[in-house]
């Protein structure tokens, strides 16, 4: 039981870093995109 739920709580704490680090790029690119534009008028 104990280890079940340390593997889920580690599952989960690995796809929260991916959804943070994927949410954190797409961020990035838009702001780098929304710059990129304005710099270009």
């Amino acid at each position: 039981m104990l280890n079940r739920k340390n593997l889920l709580l580690n599952v989960y704490g690995k796809v929260q870093g991916v959804f943070y680090r994927t949410s954190a790029v797409t961020v990035a690119i838009e702001f780098g995109v929304n710059g990129t534009v304005q710099n270009m008028r």
